[in-house]
């Protein structure tokens, strides 16, 4: 089984803006929907080019939201992945009652 990767990336808008958003790979089942979703917009967005102190702050601290997101992510993903990987409870179930008969 491959690992899950989570990455955050950023591509450029209109308006000297750059909007950030997390790829999947590989891609993730979304649990209510049943759909594939490779990419995730965050709804953040940066200034390309922060022409004042507050662009550079606002870039900043929005990077810093971003980051936090994306460890968020990357810890539900490794859960997923975990579970994929650990075995069954009908098995621990099975073998529990082999093991009292």
């Amino acid at each position: 089984m491959a690992t899950q990767t989570v990455t955050l990336r950023k591509y450029t808008i209109s308006k000297g803006r750059e909007s950030l958003y997390i790829q999947y790979y590989p891609p993730i089942r979304d649990r209510e929907t049943m759909k594939i979703i490779q990419k995730e917009v965050l709804g953040i967005y940066l200034y390309k080019d922060p022409k004042d102190e507050f662009q550079k702050i606002h870039n900043k601290n929005m990077m810093d939201t971003a980051k936090l997101l994306n460890k968020k992510k990357v810890g539900s993903a490794y859960r997923i992945s975990f579970k994929k990987n650990a075995p069954s409870e009908e098995s621990e179930n099975l073998t529990d009652n082999e093991n009292k008969e």
